[in-house]
């Protein structure tokens, strides 16, 4: 599976029960029942991570046309290049309108990184972009990206990011960028998977940017968390597998990929 820009990671969780037997007699067949309802769990996991791995890297490709799209009409080429925003504000108004319940905002910078038209009113204009990957990867290598999941500058909530650049007679002249609600990938991810599954996603750092609990999004790090160093290890180093951790002292398995 190819990778992708954003290098962050899908986990499928499920929590394994400890079973005591009552009786010394049924201790082999208790153990062995037990064995194998891990097997499976963890085949379950593994199996349900590459499925979600798959499901959202097709989602960040269709928002790369979309953003790819946007860079090579000549209203945004007019709005990067100083002339023709008020047009360009108008029309991502109008997109937003349509399409803005899973978008934060849409935004054209120019070539220095700062927003010159967007589709909220006007609330981002002025505002640098220029420090964000995205934007930088845009201006150096001319090629469009999945960002990392930041905190946005004019709201202050987690969104995911796609750029793409702007250019004009093969010159760079700015960046389009979609700012995509971080419930639009959550929703996705978490899921509940069975009785006691569900998915999260972190990125290549370790940092949770998807989970059931709104409130661990950009807070909790996996490589950091105490019981889930060692699989913090294995998803920051874009393995595929099944591992065995801890979470809130709470026993679990997950199935991880990359994207």
């Amino acid at each position: 599976m190819k990778k992708r820009t954003l290098a962050f990671k899908l986990i499928a969780g499920g929590i394994i029960a400890v079973l005591i037997p009552l009786l010394s007699v049924g201790i082999f067949s208790s153990i062995k029942a037990s064995s194998a309802l891990e097997m499976a769990a963890k085949d379950r996991a593994v199996k349900g991570a590459s499925k979600l791995a798959d499901m959202v890297q097709e989602v960040l490709a269709a928002e790369i046309k979309v953003a790819c799209g946007i860079a090579m009409s000549s209203d945004a080429i007019n709005a990067a290049s100083s002339s023709g925003t008020e047009s360009m504000n108008n029309k991502l108004t109008t997109v937003m309108g349509k399409i803005g319940k899973d978008y934060e905002t849409i935004t054209i910078t120019d070539a220095s990184g700062i927003v010159v038209s967007d589709g909220v009113n006007g609330a981002m204009k002025g505002i640098s972009l220029a420090d964000r990957d995205y934007f930088q990867k845009a201006k150096k290598d001319g090629k469009a990206s999945v960002g990392a999941v930041v905190k946005s500058k004019n709201t202050g909530n987690p969104i995911a990011t796609i750029g793409a650049p702007i250019t004009k007679d093969g010159n760079f002249v700015g960046v389009v960028v979609l700012a995509m609600k971080i419930d639009y990938l959550s929703d996705k991810v978490t899921a509940k998977m069975g009785q006691t599954g569900y998915g999260f996603m972190v990125d290549q750092s370790g940092t949770l940017i998807a989970h059931p609990e709104k409130s661990n999004i950009l807070t909790l790090n996996v490589s950091s968390t105490a019981g889930m160093e060692e699989i913090g290890k294995a998803m920051t180093a874009k393995q595929t597998g099944v591992q065995d951790y801890t979470f809130k002292g709470v026993k679990k398995i997950a199935g991880f990929a990359p994207i």
